[in-house]
């Protein structure tokens, strides 16, 4: 019995009665599918991000400049955290599928970058573990972390509608 080998091309046989019914001007490919990860992790970067900072002129007490620190240190941990685990969970992932998939080295690779939504949501579990195992824990720093993981969230989501459209339209395109 031959061997199924997911990445080989294939090749299209005669039909046997008529002629095939479609022809799709539009093609899918690996990065349509990976979609939702990219907009996922363009999320979480979206999410990392600190706006409406105040100026540092304007913190004219002691305690405001000690508030604002603190502050940014704990959106600054919870950030770090985030992203530091989920490189881990991706890198361990990546090398556990390359090593237990040995017949095609593009199979893990494209695992990773399919799962990465479900990594993400890993990363965002164990950064609030992280958070709330190291003293002293901050609502700034909880509050990045679920900023974080709705904009992964979301992006994920939305990466997603986009595949679908994507496969709708390749499916009406004749």
């Amino acid at each position: 019995m031959k061997e199924f080998k997911p990445f080989e091309s294939f090749q299209a046989h005669r039909p046997e009665r008529k002629r095939r019914s479609t022809t799709l001007l539009a093609h899918g490919c690996c990065c349509c599918c990976c979609l939702h990860s990219v907009a996922g992790l363009a999320g979480s970067a979206w999410g990392s991000l600190r706006r409406n900072v105040p100026d540092p002129d304007t913190l004219t007490t002691p305690e405001a400049v000690r508030a604002e620190e603190e502050i940014r240190t704990s959106n600054r941990l919870a950030a770090k955290v985030y992203w530091m685990s989920l490189t881990i969970i991706a890198s361990i992932a990546l090398a556990v599928l390359s090593v237990s998939i040995r017949q095609d080295p593009l199979v893990g690779p494209f695992l990773v970058l399919f799962f990465l939504p479900g990594g993400q949501l890993l990363a965002s579990l164990v950064t609030l573990i992280w958070l709330f195992a190291r003293p002293p824990a901050s609502s700034e720093g909880f509050r990045r972390l679920g900023k974080i993981t709705l904009f992964g969230f979301l992006g994920a989501l939305i990466g997603c509608v986009g595949i679908v459209i994507t496969f709708v339209t390749m499916r009406w395109v004749r």
